[in-house]
């Protein structure tokens, strides 16, 4: 289901631009590739911020102009494959602590009316001090 529209682009192509004027390593590219970059995730955005998020931390993590240009030719068309993508790309080193972040963040908005008030702050701040990203490896998780 696409959740698209000229007011929704609108917004995903300010968000994308605002990223490529801010972020340490995307801005340093040119102009034109920037623009290809921006053409390619509004196309592909269907709606989605979070798509447009992950694709831009994803490129992020790449080091040459063909790399880019070969991601964008193969960006994943749904979120669902996006975050497989991410999923695959988790280091086995660290799929044991992403396993139990996933398990904490699944069922965290369940159990958490059935907890006392002191043990959902320790959920949720458990649940921000995981980080998933890293510039080398695109996404695996470790602790702040």
């Amino acid at each position: 289901m696409s959740l698209s529209n000229s007011h929704i682009d609108s917004d995903i192509r300010v968000y994308i631009e605002g990223e490529l004027r801010i972020d340490r390593k995307l801005s340093r590219w040119p102009d034109s590739l920037k623009r290809d970059i921006r053409d390619a995730l509004v196309k592909g955005a269907n709606g989605m911020f979070r798509w447009v998020a992950c694709q831009l931390e994803i490129l992020g993590t790449v080091n040459s102009r063909p790399e880019i240009r070969k991601a964008l030719r193969e960006l994943p068309t749904t979120l669902e494959d996006t975050y497989e993508r991410i999923l695959t790309k988790i280091p086995p080193s660290n799929q044991s602590i992403a396993h139990k972040a996933l398990q904490i963040i699944s069922v965290q908005d369940f159990i958490a009316p059935y907890l006392e008030p002191q043990k959902r702050e320790t959920i949720k701040f458990a649940i921000s001090s995981i980080q998933f990203y890293n510039y080398k490896t695109i996404y695996f998780l470790k602790w702040r």
